[in-house]
């Protein structure tokens, strides 16, 4: 809550301050829903073969600030950030009389990011946008895991930050004309880096690499704001 209210103070400066005389070009101020999965990461080798884990798919809000660049038409740099969303893991089997059990490990996933975009007005109300984001991501494995038949019981407690770009491509639709016009819309997200895992370790230690590597790659958004 408390980074909640960090951002929503920042959007409203930056609205007061948009409303000034020196202001010039479009603003606008969002917020969204995001629908994203921690990608899919090895916990365990038995036998030879591997053992696969991932985190349910999360959902989490957050706010955004797009303001045209003096000088330019619908060019605009945009920043914001998203709270914290959380799922779990969710492997409880036995494999060769080994059952591992991560149904309890939560992985918490948040950013904030800094852009550009280029918006089109294709109609009336209607505009697409292709967005560059530099984001700064954190994300957080931690809670107990139970192995039995073999080692590797113990608490997962990892916590890591990175930094990425990421390619949106966004479409919306305004209603009515003014100062102040409320919109609605979609928007689709990829990263093409992505860590890769390069080592099993115990289900119980989770290292900041294989962190790295449950980030998602992927998000889909719905947002709602104002244009002025």
């Amino acid at each position: 809550m408390k980074t909640l209210t960090t951002l929503a103070a920042a959007l409203v400066a930056c609205t007061l301050a948009a409303q000034s005389p020196a202001a010039q070009g479009e603003k606008r101020a969002q917020i969204f829903g995001e629908f994203s999965r921690p990608k899919q990461v090895t916990i365990a080798q038995i036998n030879g073969g591997d053992v696969k884990d991932q985190a349910d798919n999360q959902m989490g809000l957050g706010l955004r600030f797009l303001g045209e660049m003096p000088g330019t038409t619908n060019w605009y740099f945009e920043f914001g950030g998203k709270l914290e969303s959380s799922s779990k893991l969710g492997f409880d089997k036995a494999v060769s009389g080994v059952t591992i059990n991560t149904s309890k490990v939560s992985v918490r996933y948040s950013y904030w990011e800094v852009g550009g975009a280029y918006l089109w007005d294709l109609a009336p109300g209607f505009s697409l946008g292709a967005h560059l984001d530099l984001r700064s991501e954190t994300i957080d494995a931690s809670g107990p895991v139970v192995v039995t038949g073999s080692e590797g019981s113990g608490n997962v407690s990892q916590r890591t930050s990175m930094v990425r770009p990421w390619i949106r491509l966004s479409g919306d639709f305004s209603f009515g004309k003014g100062s102040l016009a409320p919109y609605i819309g979609l928007d689709v997200a990829y990263t093409p880096i992505q860590t890769s895992q390069t080592q099993v370790v115990a289900p119980s230690y989770i290292d900041e690499r294989t962190s790295k590597a449950m980030a998602p790659q992927f998000g889909a958004t719905v947002y709602f704001g104002l244009k002025f």
